[in-house]
């Protein structure tokens, strides 16, 4: 698809004229590009170099050599994998894609994802997911990078070049009372009870093994306590 306009030189001086920043998305990288390149005359020319059509006009700009490598990033995620986990690694993959403008954003998730999600399998365990993958552990991860990124309102998944999350996890994860009351830890829980059924009297006593029995049967009755 051509640009619109009968003069291509002026569409051109237009586009190079305005200014986008860093965290502009593709417009940014698109401008970066025609500021270097003057002979542009379709889309698909300015995602093109060498012959070879980039997925986005952010690779386009990386084959160019116009972006400097995240090598600086590199080495502050391959320290902090050592030290944090879970939520606070994905805190700072946050703030890496908010504030610092990584070249190649995906290249970074690609190399460190199972690093960004190391805890969300047990997450998705205890919200009610029968034994999540870590395929399935990722796919979440980016839901919650998508959604930390609605609550910033700057940017999305897409603008950054990163994958949607392919499940609607809203929906899986169902409702958020009845994933409360399944947030526990077994091994806990039965340390508690062993720990208190040698204090219960005889008509304590009676009573649990009276509901134990209803709900191991599957014979639902209405109980008082």
């Amino acid at each position: 698809m051509r640009w619109s306009g009968t003069d291509g030189k002026n569409v051109l001086h237009m586009a190079v004229s305005l200014s986008f920043p860093p965290n502009g998305g593709e417009k940014y990288y698109a401008r970066l590009i025609l500021s270097v390149v003057r002979d542009l005359r379709s889309f698909d020319d300015l995602g093109t170099f060498e012959g070879v059509l980039h997925p986005t006009i952010r690779d386009a700009c990386h084959a160019r050599g116009l972006l400097d490598d995240d090598l600086d990033l590199e080495r502050c995620l391959d320290e902090a994998i050592h030290l944090r986990t879970g939520t606070s690694l994905r805190s700072m993959f946050l703030s890496i894609l908010l504030h610092s403008s990584p070249a190649r954003p995906l290249l970074l998730w690609e190399k460190y994802k199972s690093h960004l999600c190391d805890d969300l399998q047990r997450t998705l365990s205890r919200k009610g997911i029968d034994h999540p993958s870590m395929e399935h552990a990722i796919d979440y991860g980016l839901d919650l990078l998508e959604s930390e990124l609605a609550a910033d309102g700057t940017r999305t998944l897409q603008d950054l070049g990163l994958p949607a999350s392919q499940n609607n996890w809203n929906t899986l994860l169902g409702n958020q009372f009845h994933l409360e009351e399944r947030s526990y830890d077994p091994q806990c829980e039965l340390r508690c009870l062993l720990s208190c059924l040698p204090k219960l009297n005889t008509e304590q006593h009676h009573a649990f093994n009276t509901i134990l029995n209803s709900v191991s049967h599957h014979r639902p009755r209405i109980f008082f306590v």
